[in-house]
């Protein structure tokens, strides 16, 4: 919802009189009451209340719509936001790492800029992007999200916005919360359990918080579902580059080796090239059809990431002095999230014993020598000795891909805030240092 700010209205009423002064047309004139601008914020880092006061196109989400909506990994309530383009989340299985990103306009996570209580947040990788699964969700006081370009102030990884994580600073007494939500299949559970307390102390000039939460996801494969059991294709039936329809796809890498080239006569209707056959013959590659020779790798796939996560909080602040205050905060996560993707597929261009092979039929040898054979033929029986080729194959017997990402991340930072004596001046100096483990044990994954 677009307000008018004092300034607003004021920029308003000077072009309003600009234009009537052009008209020239004749009109009475009448006192007005001046316009008093009590307080004129600059877009920064630690603006009060952006969408009030901010001169840029600023979202707010209070704590209030976090509770109604139960939200338990915040980049499931910004990525409804139509400012976001979902970046990493817990459906990223292939590409993804195990975190959670936020993406502004599509510019890329590494534009946008994630700010806690107006200070940037400790990066999960080399390149500056933040994983706000980080970021305890019960303790978020609001969230301000920037839109306009914000580089001016913020610098070079701010050119999409800024999201700016305000935090609990203020709380008082204890709360308690256990979440979980599932699917209407009944499966794909997120079961979650958090504690908070607060208590002010010296007649209310300090304050201390702590948190601590637990969240466990389970997995969800796309085999689970009818919509994505299997990958979706384009089919352009007439050629005229326009898709006709969607179609159950999937991979030319299949369990069974194929010869993934042409010149293959009657046996390569397509560029598919031909299939092995368990008693040593080959026959043409069938790419139409419900039963055609394309492997379905989506069944294994996640749909939903499965994750493990701790966390462990504490928010501190002191009035000093009159308008000067001492603050700190420590942060702690601990997360472990496993991906998994289909057996690996190999596609290499191989050598291979044709002339007498006891895997090949005779006629498998003829055929193979006529496209690919390599022009030697030692006996002259008119197969060719070798055969070169580009093969293709699922090694199903190794099992799934799987990628099991370990992430610790800590945070520390302490400093001062307070006003400039009588000036409209504020300052606000901190140290702050923070640490990132991260590691990826894999298996199933073959280097050949």
């Amino acid at each position: 919802m677009l307000k008018k700010t004092p300034l607003a209205s004021a920029i308003s009423s000077v072009t309003l009189a600009s234009v009537l002064a052009a008209t020239g047309a004749a009109m009475p004139v009448f006192a007005e009451d001046d316009t008093l601008l009590e307080e004129v914020v600059v877009t920064g880092s630690r603006i009060k209340r952006k969408d009030f006061e901010s001169n840029a196109p600023v979202a707010t989400i209070g704590s209030e719509q976090i509770d109604l909506t139960g939200t338990i990994n915040t980049e499931s309530l910004l990525n409804t936001m139509p400012q976001m383009i979902p970046g990493l989340d817990r459906t990223s299985n292939n590409p993804g790492n195990g975190t959670a990103t936020v993406d502004l306009r599509g510019l890329g996570a590494s534009r946008t800029l994630v700010l806690i209580d107006g200070t940037r947040a400790v990066p999960t990788s080399s390149g500056g992007v933040v994983d706000i699964n980080n970021i305890p969700t019960a303790l978020i006081e609001r969230i301000e999200v920037l839109t306009g370009g914000a580089s001016a102030v913020y610098g070079s990884d701010a050119v999409a916005g800024v999201v700016n994580f305000i935090l609990k600073n203020d709380f008082e007494g204890a709360q308690f919360n256990l979440s979980s939500e599932m699917t209407e299949e009944g499966d794909a559970e997120l079961y979650s359990v958090d504690m908070t307390l607060g208590a002010n102390f010296d007649d209310g000039r300090g304050n201390v918080v702590l948190n601590m939460s637990y969240t466990d996801r389970k997995d969800l494969f796309q085999g689970d579902r009818s919509f994505s059991n299997f990958a979706q294709f384009d089919e352009d039936s007439d050629g005229d580059g326009v898709s006709d329809r969607l179609i159950d796809g999937g991979s030319s890498g299949v369990p069974g080796t194929a010869i993934f080239s042409g010149g293959l006569g009657t046996f390569s209707p397509t560029s598919f090239g031909a299939i092995f056959n368990q008693d040593g013959s080959i026959r043409p590659f069938v790419t139409t059809g419900a039963t055609n020779d394309f492997y379905n790798y989506a069944p294994v796939n996640y749909i939903q990431l499965p994750q493990t996560r701790y966390q462990a909080t504490a928010l501190g602040r002191y009035e000093i002095a009159d308008g000067h205050e001492a603050y700190g905060r420590a942060m702690y996560t601990s997360s472990r999230v496993p991906q998994q993707l289909a057996a690996t597929p190999i596609f290499q261009t191989s050598t291979f014993t044709l002339d007498g092979s006891p895997f090949l039929t005779p006629a498998a040898q003829q055929v193979l020598s006529d496209a690919h054979g390599d022009g030697v033929d030692t006996d002259g029986d008119g197969i060719d000795d070798t055969a070169t080729a580009l093969l293709r194959r699922r090694l199903l017997e190794v099992g799934p891909r799987i990628a099991d990402s370990d992430f610790s991340s800590f945070q520390l930072q302490g400093g001062i805030k307070g006003e400039l004596g009588d000036t409209s001046w504020t300052y606000d100096a901190y140290i702050q240092e923070g640490r990132v483990s991260a590691s990826e044990t894999q298996s199933g994954n073959v280097n050949v």
